[in-house]
């Protein structure tokens, strides 16, 4: 088996590619369904080949750091579209 090159995704790379919300994504994993790197307290990685294979997702599905190609590019607001003006 070839280790997994890929960077670790976070809890927004997961959610991402399963279109879960984030904090689904932690509860699946503090249930121990899929395994968890926890670097710190606050801070927790997955290793995207452990995940697939855990949710039976295909292979590659976990992109990490990369946006969604259906997510359009933030815009700069204008004056009149601030909240606080």
């Amino acid at each position: 088996m070839d280790p997994d090159t890929r960077p670790l995704a976070t809890i927004s790379d997961v959610a991402r590619a399963c279109a879960i919300s984030p904090p689904q994504v932690l509860r699946i994993a503090e249930r121990g369904d899929i395994p968890i790197l926890r670097i710190s307290p606050r801070c927790v990685r997955f290793v995207p080949s452990q995940v697939e294979a855990a949710l039976g997702l295909p292979p590659g599905l976990i992109q990490c750091g990369k946006k969604s190609e259906a997510e359009p590019p933030a815009r700069p607001m204008n004056r009149r579209q601030h909240p606080w003006r």
